[in-house]
């Protein structure tokens, strides 16, 4: 199954200053959870065939291989040379995306989204947005947010601020596959529903992101 086209969802809001292409969490704002709690079946995209088209990288050619930012990147020590696996360079405990299990969820131009197994048994969302540029830290162009098994039900959501004097946040998450949208909590009290489509939602808005909830069943249930 081929990845589908991202939605360009877009809300018109307040210039923001620039930024530095880092993921930021949304303030105060937790995920509605399912009940009862999720397990990896209830995100069916996870089982889609074909290479996920993310490159691992091992640190000693990060800085190499970051000279050219068109490509997704992903930087860690190397786990397995059987399995492909590499595991990053987060805090200890805190859960990594396993990019063996990464399965692409849609694209805009070169933006990709993908969906991952976490570390810890949870689920984490990918994003490759080329005009962030990797992350000088990591040598990363893939930008990654996880969460543990017990969130499962909560899906992942990642938040990055865009560089330029037309700053805007871009959202890229996954939800679990009884929803069908999710509804953003922006700064100034708007809100702004996206759709869940083959457990993938995103969206490119102009003011933070406060808080998300999720919809479950149609968009006006």
């Amino acid at each position: 199954m081929k990845a589908r086209a991202l939605p360009t969802t877009l809300l018109l809001a307040a210039w923001l200053p620039a930024g530095c292409g880092n993921s930021v969490a949304p303030r105060g704002g937790a995920l509605t959870a399912l009940t009862p709690p999720a397990t990896y079946a209830d995100y069916p995209a996870l089982r889609r065939e074909g290479p996920s088209g993310i490159g691992l990288v091992e640190p000693s050619r990060a800085r190499a291989a970051a000279t050219s930012r068109t490509r997704p990147l992903w930087v860690g020590e190397q786990a397995g040379r059987r399995t492909g696996r590499l595991v990053g360079s987060a805090p200890q405990g805190a859960p990594e995306p396993d990019i063996a299990s990464a399965r692409e969820l849609a694209r805009l131009g070169r933006a990709r989204i993908w969906i991952a197994r976490s570390s810890s048994g949870g689920i984490c969302v990918l994003s490759f947005r080329p005009e962030l540029g990797p992350r000088s830290a990591t040598y990363h162009s893939v930008s990654a947010s996880c969460g543990s098994a017990a969130g499962l039900a909560r899906g992942a959501v990642e938040i990055e601020r865009a560089a330029g004097r037309s700053a805007r946040w871009l959202v890229s998450g996954v939800a679990p596959r009884e929803i069908s949208a999710v509804t953003l909590r922006l700064s100034g009290g708007r809100a702004l529903t996206v759709p869940v489509t083959d457990n993938a939602y995103s969206a490119t808005v102009e003011r933070p992101v406060e808080g998300l909830a999720f919809v479950a069943g149609g968009m006006g249930h």
